[in-house]
């Protein structure tokens, strides 16, 4: 018996070859699966793989006039450092790999250093990554004796900063050569975690940061396992696998040696803010300034001499981004303000002096704030008008007085603030204002407990502070410096990011404050009688203040500044939170605007305006304002402007003088300075002169390196060894080639098996009993052909046929058969192909004859079509001939005789980006030059790409395509009339049929083009208009916003109508499908038969493009959708179905990848219902289209927002025509929680919101068959077995919710919040001896210290408890009415580290049931709106809402568990205790014991089908509970 073919000994050893590879990738596929851990998600996935920071934390490159401070940043973008993770202390020496450095704050000086001395240390060390997660002992960008070259003494080694004596701490800022990067606090974990996992990697043993370590086998030796090498030299081994950092800080003005230099290049910006100035009483108007704008002025001084407060507002350190400076100078600000609080109802016509309050900005660069302003003041400037330095007599400048504290009982006790001057014949005499300072403190008796003091006359003169500024400038004022500190002070943090407002003391600020305002009282001439200071409402005022301009929240989020201001925000796109967190460094000016209005200020000095217009005001407010579009009358301020739509956000007029002046180096002046892009900086000398007279210092020239969007960027990640990517690779190279010896032996098995061994002999019997039967086959086959129709392929002489070659070639979706034959194989019909072809097939099976043949084969290709073969190609010119629209010339070569009649197109792609199609608007050339005109609209990959072109940029061309405009069907003898319509870039083809002369429009009586655009700037080939007119075709111009009258193509072409009949009547068009679509049902209604309405085939828009692509037609695809949590459903895993373009969206029209899923055992399906560009144009959701970031419908977020509502296209045209021009803007990329407006209210917003999914809204719809009681399925009905209820909610409509137009459920919540049902507050419990608040949601990377930041701001704290096992923490506070305080203005508000939390009254005593009184538990919740606490009450747990349907608590870990997280729900066996947890569980142990002030944190939620939440949650739950997903 012969061995079947393919078979031998070949294929075993194949088969052992494959098994290896497959195990060896199954073994590297656990491995990686075992290191990747738990990943439920692409974006889980991509967290894994890279960790991640963006946008901040940058040691930016500064430039002064002497050199750059901070650190290098690459100059290219595409460049950026790569190299492995190493910790400084195990930096080996000599170092001999590049790497990138993570050191901890404390050794960054110690680095510095090194990094100086060592050149070759330098040379490798890429990047630095400072951890700051352990404050250091001391850290301050300011010396012993910050600017000590401004003094009016000669003392520079006096250490005013006792703590500046440390080795660690950093005298100046420092010039680090490699990037810096200041990790965030999460981030700083990992990058602890691999920096150790790189120097310590064990080959073999190495294991993911945070895995557990693998366990030895039983009885293996650890002596024959090779290791790697261990230590710090192991990061310089190449060959084991390492933790890289990818370090992006890309700087423009890298390689600039100085300031003057990298701002005559354009690469930088001077250093600078806004200084603020206000007037009490104001200044008389009868001088304005001009350009005052929105800020009121005056005019002279009034004749009045001037007693200036002044205080700094800004602090400095080498990462800005973080800079705090709570004590000095803030401290200082906020005592400013406070005083300014009590003076507002004091200040009347008895004053014989005027108070200027002054707040400085950019004052530790070098007194840049004081210098400018003397210097505009000198120059008489539109800034300072009316702030006359001659008139100046008095200055008070407010220092440090944050950590203000009682003296030893042995120096008589009491707070003491210290009054310096500046002693000297050459100074001016300040005996007078420190002795009001003393009598203001020891003559109120609200401050009785204050008392201010000379300072010491050891002192060499007055600390560092504004006043040296003013003292060089005019040395007879009587300055006066009033701070917590005599001889020296003791900040280890001076000025810097650690200065932070943990240790400050409100109760010591609103005393300094309460001094200052009684000695500016006195001082200026008013009875201290007339003077009545409020102790309780000046605390509540400066507490107000500290926890806007001190606290990273709730920062300008706070009461204070959102009821006159709307605060910028930073937006974190991760984590999708605002951070109002105030920023105290000084800033960049790119410009300066011309008006006194908001524009271009930072929140700051933005606060600080109207705090200060608002508290100079003389009589009541005026009229509503806008500093823009309704500026106040001249000397009048607009102040409490907040923006937004309507009335509600306008200001007020005040008579008040209160100014910006700009705040930056006097070297510097700008060109063209009010518009943001055309504003240039140069260098300017015409200070110097009055630099030198006065002998200031030279002006260090501050400035700030430009950088691309995106910086900084990190990026952590895991690189293998080199070797193992070698034998990744290798490894590659042998699957490929295993599986085509796979291949080869599997067809020849197949082959093998079915075909039949050929017998050694046949005797003649047997082959006259073969042939009969094959004869006789084929008689039937051939009559089955007959009866098919088709001719008998084979005749008698069948059998030695060539046997035929089949096709099928499968072309956008149709079948069409090739059969290909010699000698007489004839192909069946294509009626009867399918059996034709089967029997064909049968009967062409060859005789087995020597040698051997091979069997026929079906070849079967499916595609769109043959391959585009692409030409280079040069681009000749790029001319620009509307908005968005160029004229692009390219040079096509040969290519360019394919072109014969206007309406063909061609695809462009540039590099290997995606191609375009085209149209081409120049005419055919007869000559035949090679040169083609396309015109391009800059939207889309490659138009994008095209139209930023230049001359000479090569780009690839395809043939020319399609056939052109068919015009022979309407020759000029039987259709003398032809209408052309075009809109946009549509214009293009139209332009090549009529200026190609193949319409001879001189030869019709009619030829008419309806040429539609926006307006007279965004038509293209305008100056061609006149030379269609001469050739015979009149040009009807339509424009969108063309005010009056009709806007779109159809409709002019409608109104116009006479066309007397479709007899001879022609129709070209070229445009968006709407307009195509409505031009032809007019002419069809006209008579105009439907051959002669041509379309370009292949045009510029999208009724005129390929069919090929359906992104041409705006078709979207999409891999995910854009939905909301709640949608999204509580499990984890979620099975979603795909159907790409499986709808058409409910807004736009257009079709798009359509998502279904079932959110929940219990939930009905959900599929999106919008498209993704309509979603990211609202910040919706694709199914509920409520706002993705405070989860409320649309209506409700923009009328908090004062989004201004939008109008809403009728036309389907006109929809599109908005979303294209949304996507041209980039608006559908954008996000409200970019560039929503804050204010009162967002009160409103905060208050309504929701903090976690309601799943309610998932849930079943109402069975019809129930209602109407005719529902058969019982208990199995997958619908809900309710009775409808027919209100105001059953009536809502896709439309109105997605525009935010008559949203009854909208309607409902605004007015339940606007009427008399306000929501639910955070109602203080009857027992008045809680004080404690409890804190929920609270995350490990939040500290208590973190907590302790936004309360402190409301009063003095016992004590801050954060329980990390439950996720919550406990604030308790000496005060109740501070703890009210607390509760009121952080309920639905506090967010701190960018995480939302819940705030919730502990609960003292709560009581068992029947009202007795149970066991202490002072910390235990109580609910929003449950109002008291200590006293009844059985049983329950009211306090924290509802667990998600299908949800049900754990005993023993404290957070709901989905059925999949459950081990025993899974088929694990556990082990239970008595008590229902684990076996050796404690039940009913408490956290803490009785009395202990903190208590236990709150008791575990009922099951869902128990517990009912309080009538409050209720409404709110009814309110937002139904929408239409």
């Amino acid at each position: 018996m012969a061995r079947p073919r393919g078979g031998g000994d070949g294929r075993p050893r194949c088969a052992a070859l494959l098994l290896g590879a497959a195990a060896a990738l199954a073994c590297a596929a656990a491995k990686s699966l075992d290191e990747l851990g738990s990943v439920t998600s692409m974006q889980g996935l991509a967290a894994e793989m890279y960790r991640r920071q963006a946008g901040s934390g940058g040691a930016y490159m500064l430039l002064n006039s002497t050199g750059r401070v901070g650190s290098e940043g690459s100059p290219d973008d595409n460049a950026p450092v790569d190299a492995p993770l190493l910790a400084y202390a195990d930096l080996p020496s000599p170092l001999t790999r590049d790497v990138v450095v993570l050191v901890p704050v404390a050794d960054s000086v110690a680095l510095m250093r090194r990094l100086a001395a060592e050149p070759a240390l330098q040379q490798h060390v890429r990047g630095v990554l400072v951890d700051d997660t352990e404050p250091p002992p001391a850290y301050s960008c300011l010396g012993p004796f910050p600017g000590a070259e401004y003094a009016p003494y000669d003392a520079p080694g006096y250490a005013w900063n006792a703590a500046a004596g440390g080795a660690a701490f950093p005298s100046a800022l420092t010039w680090l050569p490699a990037p810096a990067l200041l990790l965030a606090p999460g981030l700083a974990f990992d990058a602890r975690q691999r920096a150790a996992y790189n120097a310590r990697g064990v080959r073999g043993t190495a294991r993911r940061p945070g895995a557990a370590a693998p366990a030895s086998p039983p009885g293996a030796s650890s002596t024959r396992r090779r290791r790697a090498p261990v230590g710090p030299a192991a990061a310089q081994a190449p060959n084991r696998k390492q933790y890289h950092a990818r370090l992006r800080l890309t700087m423009s003005a890298s390689g600039a040696p100085n300031s003057s230099a990298c701002v005559a290049a354009g690469s930088c910006k001077p250093l600078g803010g806004y200084s603020v100035w206000a007037a009490l009483p104001p200044l008389p108007p009868q001088a304005p300034p001009a350009g005052a704008g929105g800020g009121g002025a005056g005019g002279g001084g009034g004749g009045l001499p001037i007693i200036l407060v002044v205080a700094q507002m800004d602090g400095i350190d080498m990462f800005h981004d973080s800079i705090q400076g709570a004590d000095a100078p803030l401290s200082g600000l906020v005592a400013l303000l406070g005083a300014l609080q009590v003076l507002r109802g004091a200040a009347g016509a008895g004053y014989t002096r005027r108070v200027v309050f002054l707040a400085l900005a950019g004052e530790p660069w070098g007194y840049m704030g004081s210098r400018r302003l003397l210097w505009e003041a000198s120059q008489g400037s539109n800034a300072t008008a009316g702030l006359d330095l001659a008139l100046v007599e008095q200055v008070i400048e407010v220092g440090q007085v944050g950590r203000l504290a009682a003296s030893p009982a042995a120096d008589g006790g009491g707070a003491r603030l210290f009054a310096h001057a500046q002693r000297g014949p050459a100074w001016g005499n300040a005996s007078a204002v420190v002795a009001a300072l003393q009598a203001a403190a020891g003559c109120e008796a609200a401050v009785a407990q204050v008392k201010v003091r000379g300072a010491s006359p050891a002192n060499p003169g007055i600390p560092p502070s504004s006043l040296m500024s003013f003292l060089r400038a005019k040395p007879a004022i009587e300055g006066v410096v009033l701070a917590e500190f005599d001889e020296g002070f003791v900040n280890p943090f001076f000025s810097s990011r650690f200065d932070n407002a943990i240790t400050l003391r409100p109760a010591g600020v609103a005393a300094a404050a309460a001094v200052l305002a009684g000695g500016v009282h006195r001082l200026a001439g008013g009875d201290p009688a007339a003077l009545d200071i409020n102790m309780t409402s000046l605390s509540a005022a400066v507490a107000g203040y500290l926890a806007c301009v001190a606290a990273p929240a709730p920062g300008f989020a706070c009461p204070a500044a959102a009821a006159v201001m709307a605060p910028d925000f930073t937006y974190d796109r991760d984590t999708r939170t605002r951070s109002y967190a105030p920023r105290g460094y000084v800033g960049v000016l790119p410009f300066l605007p011309p008006t006194q209005g908001p524009l271009g200020k930072a929140n700051l000095p933005r606060f600080v305006w109207n705090v200060l217009a608002l508290g100079t005001a003389a009589g009541a407010p005026g009229a509503a304002c806008d500093p823009y579009d309704r500026p106040c009358a001249d000397g009048l301020a607009c102040a409490g402007w907040r923006g937004g739509a309507g009335d509600a956000g306008l200001g007020a007029c005040v008579n008040a003088s209160v100014r910006y002046v700009p705040s930056f180096s006097t070297r510097f002046a700008c060109d063209d300075c009010g518009d943001l892009w055309a504003a240039r900086w140069r260098v300017d000398d015409a200070a110097d002169a009055w630099a030198a007279a006065a002998g200031w210092p030279p002006d260090p020239m501050w400035a700030e390196s430009d950088w691309p969007a995106g910086v900084p960027e990190l990026r952590l990640y895991l690189r293998e060894a080199r070797r193992v990517e070698l034998a990744v690779l290798a490894a590659g190279f042998a699957v490929t080639a295993a599986a085509a010896v796979a291949s080869v032996a599997a067809r020849a098995a197949f082959e093998g098996h079915f075909k039949a061994a050929a017998p050694a002999k046949l005797n003649p019997l047997q082959a006259l009993v073969r042939s009969l039967a094959r004869s006789r086959m084929q008689m039937q086959q051939a009559q089955q052909l007959r009866r098919a129709g088709a001719a008998a392929p084979f005749g008698s002489g069948a059998a030695a046929a060539p046997r035929p070659a089949a096709a099928v070639v499968l072309r956008r979706g149709r079948v069409a058969p090739v059969l290909a034959a010699a000698s007489g194989l004839h192909a069946a019909p294509a009626g009867s192909f399918a059996r034709g072809f089967a029997a064909s097939a049968a009967a062409a099976a060859p005789r087995r004859a020597a040698p051997r043949g091979r069997a026929s084969r079906l070849a079967v290709r499916a595609s769109w079509g043959a391959p585009v073969d692409f030409t280079p190609a040069k681009v000749v010119s790029n001319t620009r001939v509307a908005e968005q629209l160029h004229a692009v010339v390219v040079d096509v070569g040969d290519l360019a005789a394919g072109y014969t009649a206007g309406g063909q197109y061609m695809q462009i792609k540039v590099g290997e980006g995606k191609p375009g199609f085209f149209a081409i608007a120049s005419p055919p050339d007869p000559n035949n030059q090679g040169l083609v005109e396309f015109l391009i609209k800059a939207q889309g990959e490659a138009a994008e790409a095209l139209a930023g072109l230049g001359a000479g940029a090569e780009v690839a061309v395809s043939p020319v395509m399609g056939k052109g405009f068919p015009v022979d069907r309407i020759p000029p003898a039987t259709t003398p009339t032809v209408l052309l319509f075009a809109t946009g870039s549509g214009i293009s083809p139209i332009k090549a049929l009529i200026e190609s002369g193949a319409l001879e429009a001189d030869k019709r009586s009619d030829v008419r083009l309806y040429y539609g655009t926006r307006d007279a700037d965004h038509t293209a080939y305008a100056g061609a208009i006149p030379a269609w007119e001469a050739a015979g075709v009149k040009v009807v111009q339509v424009f969108s916003n063309g005010g009056a009258g009709e806007k779109y193509v159809q409709d002019v072409f409608a109104a116009a109508k006479g066309l007397g009949g479709g007899d001879g009547v022609g129709v070209v068009l070229c445009g968006q499908k709407e307009m195509c679509n409505a031009v032809k049902e007019l002419v069809a209604a006209e008579g105009v038969e439907a051959d002669k309405a041509a379309a370009a085939p292949g045009g510029a828009t999208m009724a005129a493009r390929a069919l090929a692509d359906p992104d041409a037609d705006g078709w979207e695809r999409s891999d995910f959708p854009i939905v909301c949590e709640t949608c999204l459903g509580p499990n984890p895993y979620v099975r979603m179905q795909r159907i790409e373009f499986g709808g058409t969206c409910h807004i736009s029209g257009r079709p798009y990848t359509v998502f279904r899923w079932r959110p929940g055992n219990d939930a009905r399906y959900k599929k999106t219902i919008i498209c993704q560009e309509v979603a990211k144009a609202k910040n919706v959701c694709q199914v509920c289209l409520f706002d993705l970031d405070y989860g409320l419908p649309v209506q409700v977020r923009d009328t908090a927002l004062g989004i201004e509502r939008e109008d809403i296209p009728e036309s389907d045209v006109g929809k599109e025509f908005q979303l294209n021009e949304q996507i041209a803007r980039g608006q559908t990329e954008s996000s409200f929680g970019d560039g929503g407006r804050a204010g009162p209210s967002n009160d409103m917003l905060m208050r309504l919101q929701r903090t976690s999914p309601y799943y309610k809204r998932n849930q079943a719809r109402l069975c019809s068959f129930f209602a109407r009681g005719a529902c058969t399925r019982g208990a199995e009905c997958p619908y809900r077995h309710e009775m409808p209820v027919k209100d105001e909610l059953s009536e809502q409509n896709i439309k109105d919710r997605y525009y935010g137009i008559n949203d009854p459920v909208a309607n409902k919540m605004l007015r339940r919040f606007t009427g008399g049902g306000d929501a639910p507050k955070l109602e203080p419990p009857e027992d008045k001896s809680i004080t404690s608040l409890y804190v929920g949601g609270v995350t490990q990377e939040i500290s208590e210290d973190d907590l302790r930041m936004p309360f402190s701001a409301y009063g003095e704290l016992s004590g801050v408890r954060k329980v990390a096992s439950r996720f919550c923490a406990f604030v308790q506070f000496r005060d109740r009415s501070a703890a009210e305080a607390a509760a009121e203005g952080l309920h639905n508000k506090l967010t701190v580290k960018g995480v939302r939390l819940r705030l919730m009254w502990g609960r003292q005593q709560p009581g068992r049931g029947g009202g007795g009184r149970g066991e202490y538990d002072p910390m235990r919740p109580v609910p929003a709106g449950a109002g008291g606490g200590g006293g009844g009450g059985g049983g329950g747990a009211g306090g924290l809402p509802p667990l998600p349907p299908g949800a049900a608590p754990l005993g023993y870990g404290g957070a709901a568990a989905f059925p999949s997280m459950d081990p025993a729900a899974m088929g694990a066996p556990i082990k239970r205790g008595p008590d229902g947890g684990p076996d050796g569980g404690e039940p009913g142990k408490r956290a803490r014991a009785a009395g202990s002030g903190f208590g236990a944190p709150p008791p575990q939620p009922q099951p869902p089908q128990q517990q009912q939440a309080p009538p409050e949650q209720q409404q709110q739950q009814a309110a937002g509970g139904e929408q239409g997903s």
